[in-house]
């Protein structure tokens, strides 16, 4: 997309974008960076080698997850399609507006409804990055929701790393191990040593008599009455059921899939069965821990 990022929309804002781009600057050593990216074998999944696939993200804008978001740098705006920005429910009153048109890629012109500037939050804990972004909303038909281009390369990106935050989260106090089970070390409840010892007395009594209503795994939880909690899906029945293609996992994390299904399969949370009209596939979150999230 071309537009008004590519310089602006006077006579003297392109010139003087031009004389920029055209410039010549000397490059100093450039700065060594603790920030890296990198990719594994673990990103290969579900891509046909050799590929050339557009990177595409999902990031938080603003508060919103929005996926499909295509990284083009070729683009010289960013674009926020409407059809997007309709189901953020921030309003056509926020949109300042835009002096001129977009030019798509095969020269075509393309009406800007308007611009508006946005948070956007990318990444993960504990590592993400924020910046503001100024995107040019228009009213397209686009497989993808939104388009980052050169503008937001430019633009000063402060990064979150809550890493050492994380490290350094300790206890208010320090705590005493509380065994709960006579027959079984593992089990144990952790409470406060700054506790008198009257209230530490009581309430280990408190504890190890109503130990049985702790769950050490899935198996110790044998079932809730559906009168109190149920959990269904809420699937839309006029719309058309869709069975997902399966996906291929990596090894590390096939085990992970296996060992989860079989501890619920042993619980009887779950059963096999046969879905003729629809089919998901498991996705899986990597914790800080190291395990994986199972959904």
């Amino acid at each position: 997309m071309g537009g008004p990022a590519a310089g602006g929309t006077s006579t003297a804002a392109r010139k003087a974008y031009a004389r920029l781009v055209n410039a010549v600057h000397t490059c100093s050593k450039k700065t060594k960076t603790e920030n890296e990216i990198s990719f594994s074998d673990a990103d290969l999944d579900n891509l046909i080698l050799p590929h050339d696939d557009a990177l595409v993200l999902t990031m938080l804008v603003p508060n919103w997850e929005v996926k499909k978001i295509l990284v083009a740098n070729e683009s010289s705006a960013d674009i926020l399609y409407y059809h997007a920005f309709q189901k953020m429910m921030i309003g056509d009153d926020r949109l300042k507006p835009a002096n001129s048109n977009l030019f798509g890629f095969s020269g075509e012109v393309v009406k800007v409804e308007g611009q508006i500037e946005l948070p956007v939050l990318v990444g993960e804990p504990p590592c993400q990055a924020f910046t503001m972004v100024n995107f040019l909303v228009v009213r397209a038909t686009s497989v993808y929701n939104a388009i980052l281009g050169r503008p937001v390369e430019s633009l000063p990106i402060e990064l979150l790393d809550l890493r050492d935050e994380l490290r350094g989260t300790q206890p208010a106090e320090d705590l005493i191990s509380i065994p709960l089970c006579p027959d079984d070390d593992e089990k144990v409840a952790l409470i406060g040593s700054s506790l008198s010892s009257s209230i530490q007395r009581h309430l280990t009594k408190f504890l190890q008599d109503n130990a049985d209503v702790f769950a050490w795994a899935p198996v110790d939880m044998p079932g809730i009455d559906p009168e109190i909690s149920t959990h269904r899906l809420g699937v839309d029945s006029t719309c058309k059921p869709v069975k997902q293609k399966r996906r291929h996992f990596a090894f590390e994390r096939r085990l992970a899939i296996k060992e989860e299904v079989e501890r619920l399969l042993k619980a009887d949370f779950i059963q096999e069965i046969q879905y003729p009209d629809w089919l998901a596939n498991i996705v899986l979150v990597k914790k800080t821990n190291g395990k994986w999230r199972t959904c």
